[in-house]
């Protein structure tokens, strides 16, 4: 294209020379306008003066203009001025034709020619969509021209561009190359009538891909998608997820193989579920190729949704010849069209572009995966048409204990402590890895300071979003676990024995603080070789509609996935009366967790102290439901004893009044003991029977119901 800086012709007069110190072909087409499609009158009338300096720099008369001043007093009139253009026009036509494209936008059109078959016809349609919004006097012109219906368009850009119309047609098309690959948009369509430089429009991406200078092939191609990175996990990382890991690569095998076109999975889940590595590593494994669509401009700014969707139309028609290759289209929130929502719920799409984008689900030459963080937002209409629809669950234990012991395999941490962090079920790899990345630059060798720095680092994190900030640490066992020291109604070894066999139950356990409820299904794991999953209120309530029923489903899918047991702990916050429910939501997740309940198939034991306030129909539910007493005044004593041997006391010297003073307090736990063996470690002091008994007292007055001042000896 010339760029005619310097660029001259003649009229009657060679000291009225026309100097053009604009893009050449901005000119080109301006002339053509006024000239050809018969709209000079309109154009004279309205800038007679021609006082608009935008108009005559796109028709190149700025300088014939401002460099006389003659020729400001006395402009030329219409027939000498239709002259002029008109020999203006005709000298530009033939360099038009004889020139060699040397722009920019020739050599970026150039590099994408190598993977599109593009018509003239294509590439200047592509050049008027870039570049006629670039020129303000042109769009003046335009203006003149006034609204068109989609004929009328197709005529004038044939005129305007000098192409066959038949071409103009063709290019058109909603098939051709142009519209299928996503490189043009047609703003209006048939039965629309739009002023003509609103009409055709190129996705931002695009448009500065064809605007910025490439040296290379790749360079082209990075503004659309670019080769994806290493995976840094393997396999085994997603063992809870093999059977679906297993079917999409057979899947993909096979559709390379047979060169099945259409091919589209979905893969959504909450963020950092590793969604994006679990493709990455499906693609390694499998030696496929794997590209992403790019989600940045050239200038680092995000691109929009509807931009990312051609730029995604685009690569697969630039890639189509590429064999066993995967495009992974990430971060698709926005790219689908938004939804509104009727008065029961339902979706309904406001976008007109829904067979467009079905068409591209059903016809893509490139396999597709799509993540997303949530569908609520994508029509059903669109989600039938996937192939393969894939939660991505949050990590198991094992696999987040593995995982996270790559990233710390440097760092001399406990093997204890890296239990412990593998428990927090918000903690995502990606967490680790920046904070093994910070302590990496700190000189830091202790591994009691090095565990601190990590937690610390990985706390603040989950704290700013919204997520339980502590490593939940086991509870040290303060004295050895007796069945014999519980006191419930029902015989807890021949439970044990039985759930040892058969390992699947619905228990309630109930009854006063510390009188061994958690601590029984604790003990009831370790008898079965089982891990424990605890969840507490504060792990499931959400602020958010829709979220608490959602921690439980994957509560109960996380236990039956790892073999675990699940003890959810203040069950009361959950089963209450549903009738005393006071937002419907309270009610959904009473009936969210009774569903899982009775599909789970293993055992699951609910803890609360307020058995009054729970819901008559979900206590059926359960198949044991258990009373933990107070303690008897034998198992006081003996465990007053026991505590006493554990901490080397003698016990072979009359106690009698010790035991006189306990067999009074009639409303002791096997926690009230536990508390009291804090208590003197807090404060440094040796457990005495006067020590324990002065403990015991203490923490009997302060229960409900019970005498503040009693007599001992």
């Amino acid at each position: 294209m010339p760029n005619t800086t310097a660029d001259t012709t003649t009229a009657s007069d060679n000291k009225h020379a026309v100097t053009h110190q604009n893009n050449g072909y901005i000119t080109l087409w301006s002339l053509r306008v006024l000239l050809q499609l018969n709209i000079f009158d309109r154009f004279v009338d309205r800038y007679g003066g021609f006082e608009n300096a935008e108009v005559l720099q796109s028709i190149g008369l700025y300088d014939f203009y401002h460099s006389d001043s003659e020729i400001q007093r006395h402009p030329p009139q219409r027939q000498a001025l239709l002259k002029q253009l008109s020999a203006r026009l005709k000298l530009l036509s033939k360099k038009s034709q004889a020139s060699v494209q040397d722009d920019i936008f020739s050599s970026s059109i150039g590099l994408l020619k190598k993977s599109l078959t593009l018509t003239k016809a294509d590439i200047e349609l592509l050049r008027f969509a870039a570049s006629a919004p670039l020129s303000t006097g042109f769009g003046y012109i335009l203006e003149i021209i006034g609204e068109l219906n989609y004929s009328q368009t197709k005529h004038a850009l044939a005129i305007i561009l000098n192409i066959p119309h038949a071409d103009i047609e063709r290019s058109l098309n909603p098939d051709s190359i142009l519209l299928s690959s996503g490189l043009l948009y047609i703003t209006a369509g048939e039965g629309h009538i739009a002023r003509l430089h609103g009409r055709l429009d190129l996705p931002n991406g695009i448009k500065q891909a064809l605007s910025k200078e490439h040296k290379t092939d790749a360079s082209m191609l990075q503004c659309f998608f670019r080769d994806s990175p290493r995976a840094r996990l393997g396999k085994k990382d997603f063992e809870h997820m093999q059977q679906d890991f297993e079917l999409i690569q057979s899947y993909l095998s096979s559709v390379f193989l047979k060169k099945t076109r259409g091919v589209n999975i979905l893969i959504y889940g909450d963020p950092g579920t590793g969604k994006t590595e679990f493709v990455r590593t499906l693609c390694a494994v499998n030696k496929f190729t794997l590209f992403e669509i790019t989600m940045q401009d050239t200038y680092g700014a995000p691109i929009s949704g509807a931009d990312r969707f051609a730029t995604l139309q685009l690569s697969q028609k630039l890639i189509a010849s590429k064999k066993r290759c995967v495009l992974l289209f990430d971060e698709i929130e926005d790219v689908f069209p938004n939804a509104e929502f009727n008065m029961f719920g339902q979706a309904i799409v406001t976008n007109n572009k829904k067979s467009w984008i079905n068409n591209l689900l059903e016809d893509n030459p490139i396999p597709t995966v799509w993540i997303s963080n949530t569908v609520n937002q994508i029509d059903s209409s669109y989600l039938r048409r996937f192939d393969y629809v894939l939660k991505l669950r949050p990590l198991t234990n094992a696999v987040r204990l593995r995982i996270i012991k790559k990233y710390l395999r440097h760092f001399p941490v406990r093997a204890e402590w890296l239990s412990q962090l593998a428990e927090q079920e918000y903690l995502v790899p990606a967490l680790v890895e920046r904070a093994a990345k910070v302590v990496n630059h700190l000189d830091q060798s202790n591994p009691t300071q090095l565990e601190h720095t990590l937690e610390n680092i990985i706390g603040n994190t989950l704290e700013v979003m919204g997520l339980p900030k502590g490593i939940r640490k086991k509870a040290l066992h303060n004295t050895q676990y007796r069945l014999e020291y519980l006191n419930p109604d029902a015989n807890l070894s021949d439970l044990c024995t039985g759930l040892a066999r058969h390992p699947e139950a619905r228990i309630c356990l109930y009854g006063p603080s510390g009188t061994g409820k958690t601590a029984f299904a604790h003990y009831l794991a370790k008898e079965l070789n089982k891990p424990v999953l605890l969840k507490r209120a504060s792990d499931i309530l959400s602020k958010w509609v829709g979220e608490a029923e959602h921690n439980i489903a994957n509560m109960f899918y996380q236990a039956t996935h790892e073999g675990m047991i699940i003890l959810l702990d203040e069950a009361d916050s959950f089963l209450q009366e549903r009738s005393a429910a006071r937002q419907s939501w309270e009610v959904t997740q009473v009936n969210e967790l009774l569903v899982q309940m009775e599909s789970f198939s293993g055992i699951f034991i609910a803890s609360t102290n307020l058995m009054d306030s729970l819901d008559a129909a979900s206590t059926r539910r359960f198949d044991f439901k258990i009373k933990f007493n107070y303690m008897l005044p034998e198992q006081a004593w003996k465990m007053f004893m026991q505590v006493l041997q554990e901490h080397r006391q003698n016990t072979h010297k009359d106690l009698q009044s010790f035991k006189h003073a306990i067999n009074k307090l009639d409303k002791l736990t096997p926690g009230d003991f536990a508390t009291i063996i804090r208590q003197t470690t807090s404060l440094g002091q040796t457990i005495t029977p006067a020590v324990l008994l002065d403990g015991l007292i203490k923490e009997y007055q302060a229960k409900p119901n019970v005498s503040r001042s009693i007599g001992f000896m």
